[in-house]
């Protein structure tokens, strides 16, 4: 027996919902030559063609529909909802409020228009419609979920809280608004309250690469080493090509206390086979002598951070006559810094819009002969452009304590203190180019005015000591060692300051760890991290530093000095652990370095002790630090040395030229 139109209508419906194209798009072209102006049969057949990505045919077919049938609100919806695949959103909200004009209180289609602003930054409109759905649905979880984010992206994060607090009662097994919730905390340092919404989140969804990625961050946060490493294997697990998480995980490792050098390395080199598998076209050295040598330095950090007080020396005070220097700023958030940098070098280029394959092009566009990498494993790194070998000579330097794991960069810029030889090559994957002078060179922060104090100890009668630096680098071992300072030093003070002494559960754990060996609340001080003013500041209430360890003080180390503070600092094993060596050695302080834990304690006895002393120390200190680690002229004189060593030699990659 014939079928008659509906049959086959339904029959090409069936086969359309099961996947079945072909048979789909017949039997609609079946329905339309019985008859042509079947609006369903030109709206189903247009979404099949639109579902075989050939939109052209299938718009038109819709809109033929919507033309002999304008007052169907579902071809409306339909439409719109092609026009935002096509990322047409001007046109689907047009098709949109076509639909609302037909079925006003439509949550849905209050939530699709509020997509599409979303996604033209429009983001008052967007409110309104998400406000709108909800208003009509209370319970609708994904107008919750989606206008909590849009409140987060613009600031209004108590807001966003709160919506996404409805989304979990509404649906309470969704692991993203506990997650969400949690990067919300993240962003102020409360990182205890932020764990347990990850925790919420994993629990939800174990899976989840983001909310373990994210808790492994926050437990790295607050010293929780262990911890840490075991949510950033989870994430690596889950997605192993992701690059964040596997650099976050190499740079945990620096700060375990117990982990041995070798085990750490390993775990660089295991990280980096992909990477290191890669071919690449070895570039030839065309360096003429009567020409400059092309110098190329590529940071994500041209800007307020720890890296500016190094990297000023080696764009500003560079020999002109030999050296070409050519910047690449990858910095995604520019500041004033930024914008103090880039009129110091000869050429300056913003490369963070530009993908890996951009600034190839451009870094051999510019024929840079050697460049140099002054970031590492550290967060927007771009390593992904160092392993394609843009340049024939590829180094890096201080951005990062340790090795990057790449074949393809040759260099580590480092000198005899903190890679002593014959004790760390093992642990690198790039030939070590020890430079005569301490391998960093600080520019201090002159333009925020801060000067010396006098001596606190003078005015409160007791000694104080202080750390002002990251917690990751604050172990338990490293608080023991602290706490027996003080234990020995009866009337001694502490400060730290650190970013989760925010959260006031946080700083009671720290207080109750002092306080479960006798000493009292009121020795100890813990502030959160504010402006760069107020943290130097705040040397003027210290005496003497405490630097941390198996990961010392770099840049806070230098901080310190410049404002007149001593610092003691265990020596270590690593790279990571012998900065502070390093700096000391070369600032003619090694008295003030510890080879065991005994050491440092009588060191922090013996300096407390003596206030004329300190107090002499005070008074010079900044002077000695310009001297020496400060000491632009020598220390560059030293680096191009260098670098001329490894251009002399010809033999990059396989000797140590600058020895």
């Amino acid at each position: 027996m014939k079928k008659n139109i509906s049959e086959i209508l339904f029959e090409a419906m069936q086969r359309h919902k099961d996947g079945q194209y072909d048979q789909s798009l017949a039997l609609y072209k079946t329905v339309l030559d019985m008859e042509p102006e079947n609006t369903d049969a030109l709206h189903f057949l247009g979404i099949v063609y639109c579902e075989l990505n050939n939109y052209d045919v299938g718009i038109k077919l819709i809109t033929k529909a919507i033309e002999l049938f304008p007052d169907y609100y579902l071809y409306h919806i339909n439409l719109g909802h092609i026009f935002y695949k096509q990322k047409k959103y001007k046109n689907a909200i047009h098709h949109f409020q076509k639909s609302l004009e037909l079925e006003k209180k439509n949550a849905d289609t209050h939530y699709h228009i509020a997509n599409c602003y979303v996604k033209l930054q429009n983001y008052p409109l967007a409110i309104e419609h998400y406000d709108i759905a909800i208003q009509i649905n209370p319970l609708m979880y994904k107008a919750h979920l989606d206008l909590g984010l849009v409140l987060q992206e613009i600031g209004q994060l108590e807001n966003a809280c709160k919506h996404y607090h409805e989304a979990s009662l509404i649906n309470p097994e969704a692991s993203e608004p506990y997650f969400n919730i949690g990067l919300i905390i993240n962003k102020t340092y409360r990182f205890l309250s932020s764990i347990s919404y990850y925790k919420a989140a994993i629990k939800r969804n174990p899976f989840s690469f983001e909310a373990n990625k994210a808790i492994a961050c926050a437990y790295a946060d607050i010293a929780e080493v262990e911890e840490a490493m075991i949510h950033y294997r989870t994430a690596i697990q889950i997605k192993p090509d992701n690059r964040q998480a596997q650099n976050a995980y190499l740079a945990t490792l620096n700060f375990h206390p117990d982990l041995s050098p070798e085990f750490i390395a390993s775990e660089y080199r295991r990280l980096s086979e992909k990477d290191n598998q890669k071919t690449y076209e070895s570039l030839r050295l065309n360096y003429n002598r009567s020409e400059r040598i092309r110098i190329g330095y590529l940071s994500p950090d041209f800007r307020l951070h720890p890296m500016a007080f190094y990297v000023e020396t080696l764009i500003k005070h560079y020999n002109r006559e030999k050296f070409n220097v050519i910047c690449y700023n990858d910095t995604q958030t520019p500041d004033k810094i930024t914008d103090y940098f880039s009129k110091l070098p000869e050429q300056w280029y913003n490369t963070a819009n530009m993908c890996d394959e951009e600034v190839i092009k451009l870094i051999k566009n510019n024929k840079i002969d050697i460049l140099i990498d002054l970031a590492g494993r550290s967060l927007n790194n771009r390593l992904t452009v160092f392993k394609q070998k843009p340049a024939p000579i590829q180094m890096t330097y201080v951005g990062f304590k340790n090795t990057t794991g790449l074949k393809a960069i040759d260099f580590k810029i480092t000198d005899k203190w903190a890679d002593p030889h014959g004790k760390t090559e093992h642990l690198h994957s790039e030939k070590l180019l020890r430079i005569s002078c301490c391998h960093v060179c600080y520019s201090p922060p002159k333009w925020i005015g801060n000067t010396v104090s006098q001596l606190p100890k003078q005015q409160n009668k007791y000694v104080t000591f202080g750390a002002l630096t990251n917690f990751e680098r604050i172990n338990k071992t490293v608080l023991g060692l602290w706490r027996n300072i003080l234990h020995n030093i009866p009337y001694a003070h502490l400060i730290i300051q650190s970013k989760p002494f925010n959260e006031e559960s946080f700083k009671e754990i720290i207080y109750k760890f002092f306080l479960d060996n006798n000493i009292k609340r009121e020795r100890i001080k813990l502030v959160p991290f504010a402006s760069m003013k107020e943290h130097l500041d705040l040397y003027k209430e210290i005496d003497i530093a405490l630097d941390t360890f198996p990961d010392n003080g770099s840049c806070t180390t230098c901080h310190a000095l410049w404002m007149g503070v001593p610092v003691i600092c265990l020596e270590g094993k690593t790279y990571a652990g012998r900065v502070g060596v390093s700096i000391l050695s070369n600032l003619g302080h090694e008295e003030w370095i510890a080879k065991t834990y005994n050491e440092y304690l009588q060191i922090a006895i013996n300096l407390s002790k003596d206030t004329q002393q300190l107090m002499d120390i005070r008074k010079n200190l900044r002077n000695e630090l310009m001297l020496t680690i400060g000491n632009s002229k020598c220390f560059m004189s030293s680096l191009e040395s260098a670098y001329l060593s490894v251009i002399s030699s010809g033999i990059w990659g396989r000797s140590d030229p600058a020895n």
